[in-house]
């Protein structure tokens, strides 16, 4: 498990979520083999804060996304859209959904000039194969940037190429 990148408690994105007001998402699941999803129906008060959902939906955490870098999620979360290609198909065609993602996460550090994510290609095209939309929440880290820095391996120099000495011909 890589070394927890964050102290402070950020909300985890790193996640597949389908919602709609006319989902039903008990009833799917029951005949699903998609498993360990979190349910939240309409009226329920959402988890992260004391809003009341306005639709239905199916999360499925794929990680811990603040913990794992952009480039450690996307490997993650391509073999889990392979592996689950058919299941997930109904479930983004199930009756009432409305709208249906994959989400990847990242920290962002306060010190920074800005963030560019590079998203891997098969990533995108399994993703849009099944009808998921691709997002990337960059969250706001509470340490600055030199901490995560420390965690990354140093750079090799290349190496210098050997020259033989040139000869002065006359």
């Amino acid at each position: 498990m890589p070394r927890s990148r964050s102290r402070e408690p950020v909300p985890n994105f790193f996640r597949i979520m389908t919602v709609g007001e006319g989902f039903d998402p008990d009833k799917f699941l029951k005949r699903s083999p998609l498993k360990g999803a979190r349910v939240w129906h309409r009226g329920e008060k959402v988890a992260e804060s004391n809003k009341l959902a306005t639709s239905n939906g199916i999360e499925i955490f794929l990680g811990h996304g603040p913990d794992l870098h952009i480039d450690e999620q996307q490997p993650i979360a391509l073999e889990y859209l392979v592996d689950h290609a058919t299941a997930l198909k109904k479930l983004v065609r199930a009756p009432g959904i409305t709208g249906s993602y994959l989400g990847l996460q990242e920290l962002v550090y306060p010190d920074s000039l800005g963030s560019i994510f590079d998203l891997s290609p098969a990533l995108m095209k399994q993703a849009l194969k099944l009808g998921l939309r691709v997002t990337v929440w960059s969250c706001l880290s509470p340490r600055p940037f030199q901490t995560r820095a420390k965690t990354r391996p140093k750079e090799r120099q290349p190496a210098r190429a050997k020259t033989k000495p040139r000869s002065r011909s006359g």
